[in-house]
């Protein structure tokens, strides 16, 4: 198995190979729609999950939902969550 830093080299390379289709953008809007707060850009959960199991393999990582709940703000409901990676590395 190769080194950890390769595989997360090899991750990042397969995340961008997948271009735009693999972007989301978050961001919250009023009533009118205009943008409120800061537009967040990132991956899609699973274009990532799908590379991590490509090049870790599917039994050598998991993940598990660290916190999550519901807010409302003037009347739109939102959901946070937080994830934590496990990885399992070779001795």
């Amino acid at each position: 198995m190769a080194p950890l830093q390769e595989q997360i080299q090899s991750i990042n390379e397969r995340l961008r190979a997948f271009g735009i289709e693999a972007i989301q953008e978050i961001k919250m809007t009023d009533k009118g729609g205009n943008v409120i707060g800061q537009i967040k850009y990132g991956f899609r959960p699973q274009y990532v999950f799908d590379s991590v199991n490509e090049v870790l393999g599917p039994e050598n990582w998991r993940y598990e939902l660290t916190r999550g709940g519901s807010v409302c703000l003037d009347s739109f409901f939102f959901f946070l969550s937080g994830v934590s990676a496990f990885f399992r590395l070779p001795v």
